[in-house]
């Protein structure tokens, strides 16, 4: 297999799990997802609305981001927004980077994964509930699971020191809208810009159970058995450089892509 006939692949989870919110994003009857970003715990010179889960709309329910933090037993100032497949961007801190930075080139594509769980819709509404008990029943009901909800072609990759974000906000204005770009002590950050795109319906490379994770086999012919396995026992954290023929994303994972 030859660079021509395969891309670079790189699987990265983001957004809320057990870790650090307490539970997943939602994953809505109709599959419209509801994504929670986790919550920012750095100082901020600044909060932008874009990182104020009060005044961020959910797109499924047009109600405020919040609703769905509800449970969470963290204190909410603001949420780490990003990445933001919406603006064609995803930050991180440079050191250490869950990114292969050397290997990673221009066409190559970065996966987002994100654990989803489909919630009794009414328990929003509820001002307390044992939240421990429902994610049981519902790994026990089959309704947890990580998914490839979106991703970024690649086209540049930028470094950023302590020093030098005007200049980098100068060249790409677009990194506004990164979180990092708003904390007091300011970290050297790394930096992808490209294509982003979500994928609708989402696809489904994981379901959690009572036992652990099972594996679907979308996942498994996208990356192949070995890498799959690789990416489970490290609870799906990130995966290595992946090359993948083309014809394989074209039929697994282009047909649902919505470009931005």
């Amino acid at each position: 297999m030859t660079p021509k006939d395969s891309t670079g692949l790189v699987l990265v989870r983001v957004f809320s799990d057990t870790n650090n919110i307490g539970y997943y994003s939602v994953l809505h009857d109709d599959q419209c997802i509801s994504l929670l970003p986790i919550i920012e715990t750095t100082g901020l010179r600044d909060k932008p609305i874009f990182m104020d889960p009060y005044r961020i709309i959910d797109p499924c329910r047009n109600v405020p981001l919040i609703t769905y933090y509800k449970f969470t037993k963290y204190r909410i100032n603001a949420i780490h927004n990003d990445p933001r497949l919406d603006l064609g961007f995803y930050t991180e801190e440079n050191k250490p980077s869950r990114l292969p930075k050397k290997k990673l080139k221009k066409g190559d594509i970065i996966l987002f994964m994100a654990g989803l769980a489909q919630y009794p819709p009414e328990i929003w509404f509820f001002d307390n509930v044992n939240m421990r008990k429902i994610l049981y029943n519902l790994r026990k009901e089959g309704k947890i699971g990580v998914y490839i909800v979106g991703g970024l072609v690649v086209e540049r990759k930028i470094e950023i020191n302590n020093s030098q974000w005007n200049d980098a906000i100068s060249k790409y204005p677009v990194l506004t809208y990164s979180p990092h770009y708003y904390r007091v002590e300011k970290r050297n950050t790394f930096a992808v810009l490209g294509k982003g795109f979500y994928i609708d319906p989402p696809i489904k490379i994981a379901v959690l159970t009572t036992k652990g994770y099972r594996l679907t086999r979308k996942f498994i012919s996208l990356i192949g058995y070995n890498n799959a396995e690789k990416l489970l026992r490290q609870n799906f954290r990130k995966s290595r450089y992946i090359l993948v023929e083309h014809d394989r994303l074209e039929k697994i994972l282009f047909p649902y892509t919505e470009f931005y």
